[in-house]
């Protein structure tokens, strides 16, 4: 018995810190420009590399917290496709339903870092994504796929629907260019949405066709599409969430940021892990908080992965009203 399978794309990431850069701030514009001399060769201070994609960002952290997973996903059979199956199988992830690609490639990013934020440069290689048979689960976590992948969309709501099996959904970016209307039968199935701010503002805006700005609005609309939790990260500002009774707001801890690389997948991964002991929304958005607030003090997003114990240590001092006695599995 699995607890969790995740479905998603894996990659190769490289880690690129950098200090001959200006950022540049546009009016009327919230991001802000990373600007770099054209023509020029840019001095790189550090460059490391590792095993990275959200699907198995996520696989090896809900691993660490004590789950049961496999993972569904597609390598090239090439050098870096297998070391990434590899380090999969080291973590003791379920690669039985991998699928190596002969002429396929790996998808890789590339991580600008400065002054303690990133920039990506992300390369999707394009797949025939099809659902292998898969063994009895509680959860499905789908996470960022590249394009394509329209049939595997509907081949988990049938699976999902056939099994009764539990979907956490964490859309990537080719997901969300598909488009609200895309998507919206799969959130009819989720039971665990998670987006971050900037996204939860476009899905509303395709569906209503209006701007929303407040945090407990964007969530009830969400809601009303069909998932029973949704959950919204801000960064800095912590993540909120909504189980269709009450609203709840978790502030994001304070400490050093130096690589914010996997943050997302983090405080997702063990949001979810903390709902499965838990069954409880405001204990599962303190897992989350915690796990990000670890990861993004290290280079990389799975060297600051946390494991359950660490977890419940940390509740135990941050949250000194947690009832850790009251866990379970």
């Amino acid at each position: 018995m699995i607890d969790v399978i995740v479905i998603g794309d894996c990659c190769f990431d490289t880690f690129i810190q950098i200090q001959q850069a200006k950022l540049l701030k546009l009016k009327k514009q919230e991001n802000q420009l990373l600007c770099l001399d054209y023509g020029s060769k840019i001095l790189i201070d550090k460059i490391e590399t590792s095993i990275g994609g959200n699907a198995a960002n996520v696989s090896i952290s809900l691993n660490k917290l004590g789950l049961k997973v496999g993972i569904y996903t597609i390598l090239s059979n090439d050098e870096k496709g297998e070391e990434i199956y590899q380090k999969l199988k080291k973590e003791k992830i379920n690669v039985k339903f991998i699928k190596k690609e002969k002429n396929s490639k790996t998808n890789c990013s590339f991580l600008i870092n400065f002054q303690n934020d990133r920039t990506a440069l992300v390369y999707h290689h394009l797949q025939k994504y099809s659902l292998p048979k898969l063994d009895k689960t509680d959860w499905i976590y789908l996470t960022s796929v590249g394009e394509n992948h329209e049939k595997l969309h509907q081949q988990i709501i049938t699976l999902i629907k056939s099994k009764k099996i539990k979907l956490a959904f964490n859309p990537g970016t080719y997901q969300l260019k598909a488009g609200f209307k895309k998507l919206e039968k799969i959130f009819k199935l989720t039971t665990i949405l998670i987006v971050n701010k900037k996204e939860a503002q476009s899905l509303v805006k395709e569906a209503i066709n209006k701007d929303i700005e407040e945090n407990n609005e964007l969530l009830k609309i969400l809601k009303n599409y069909g998932p029973k939790i949704v959950v919204i990260t801000q960064g800095q500002d912590g993540a909120c969430a909504h189980d269709g009774k009450k609203y709840f707001k978790m502030s994001a801890l304070s400490g050093s940021r130096i690589d914010v690389t996997g943050a997302g997948d983090s405080f997702a991964s063990a949001f979810l892990a903390g709902f499965i002991y838990q069954k409880d929304v405001k204990q599962a958005l303190k897992w989350g908080i915690i796990n990000s607030a670890s990861v993004i003090r290290k280079i990389g997003a799975q060297n600051g992965l946390l494991k359950k114990a660490e977890i419940l240590r940390r509740l135990r001092g941050f949250f000194p009203k947690y009832r850790a006695e009251s866990l379970h599995g």
